[in-house]
């Protein structure tokens, strides 16, 4: 997939996060999935709004994949990595870690549980750029788990895990994203 193609796919999973956010939303949109309220069926949506189906299905794909086991809460995630939920949440406040979040909450955070597995100076370096860019938890996430071409088909995430690799790598490919972003008008 082609820099351009994965800048257009983190572009609009970006504007489909900020939909979600949005203040001003009906409350009925605003509810959690992942607390099992009930909300519209993409398929009833898209009878009435192509736009309104295409942030339900976005919206599902966030709970789903929210829900999974591998991705950890708080105190699930301090159990797993031995430390408090005090250190855990210092360091994804400060870069080197980080936690989904469902869009439009500020609660409720899931750590995926490989980055507990890989050496924290690696992930710190690509979680950098990010953070920087003030990236969504959703864009990070995306990226960190598809296949790049310039990685040899594996995932950054992979890449982060292997320690025989070097890092910078993947470090350029997040950095290549942003300065492309910037240098567009």
């Amino acid at each position: 997939m082609s820099v351009e193609v994965q800048h257009e796919l983190d572009a609009a999973l970006g504007r489909i996060v900020r939909i979600f956010a949005k203040p001003n939303r009906p409350f009925r949109d605003r509810r959690s999935i992942a607390a099992g309220e009930p909300v519209a069926h993409a398929g009833e949506a898209a009878h009435s709004d192509p736009l309104q189906a295409a942030r339900e299905r976005g919206r599902l794909a966030a709970a789903h994949e929210w829900e999974q086991p591998e991705n950890l809460s708080l105190k699930d995630a301090a159990l797993y990595a031995g430390r408090s939920d005090r250190a855990i949440n210092q360091d994804r406040q400060g870069g080197r870690l980080y936690a989904l979040v469902l869009p439009g909450r500020e609660r409720g955070f899931r750590y995926p549980s490989w980055q507990f597995h890989v050496d924290s100076e690696r992930l710190a370096a690509v979680l950098a750029p990010f953070v920087a860019a003030g990236a969504s938890s959703w864009v990070i996430h995306n990226f960190l788990h598809r296949p790049q071409e310039s990685l040899e088909g594996r995932t950054p995430a992979d890449w982060i895990a292997d320690a025989v690799v070097p890092i910078d790598v993947v470090v350029r490919l997040v950095e290549a994203r942003y300065r492309d972003e910037q240098g567009a008008a």
